[in-house]
């Protein structure tokens, strides 16, 4: 159920009534309730979103670093300033952070840790992907 309505002239309310003039802190309430309601989403898709944006990603940065690449639990991330550049992380069980971080020097070794770790096979050879 709806708490506010809008007209299509624009003129809106709370639950079919004109209650303006009012302060501006209970207007800007009233319109993001407005706002919100104008988007059809419910309470729990709203949280699901959230948690979305916060789940790790491609192009998220996490303490200095900037992941590239992503295989189910398993990502791989880049520093341009860190002494040891490249990192492998285990991505967390609800997808918002990392751990057990292992450290490598060189992309090469990085991309065939991150290919080992990602699709558990061991890699004698591997061409460069990125």
């Amino acid at each position: 159920m709806r708490l506010t309505y809008k007209e299509p002239s624009g003129e809106w309310g709370l639950l079919k009534e004109k209650v303006f003039p009012l302060s501006d802190a209970v207007y800007g309430a009233m319109r993001k309730l407005l706002d919100y309601e104008e988007t059809g989403l419910s309470p729990d898709e709203v949280e699901r979103m959230q948690a979305k944006m916060k789940a790790v990603h491609i192009g998220m940065k996490v303490g200095g670093y900037e992941i590239v690449g992503m295989y189910e639990n398993t990502c791989i991330a880049h520093s341009k300033t860190a002494p040891d550049p490249w990192v492998i992380w285990t991505i967390d069980a609800d997808r918002i952070g990392v751990h057990g971080g292992r450290y490598r020097s060189t992309k090469e070794e990085a991309v065939q840790e991150f290919l080992e770790s990602a699709f558990e096979i061991e890699m004698t050879d591997y061409i460069p992907f990125f």
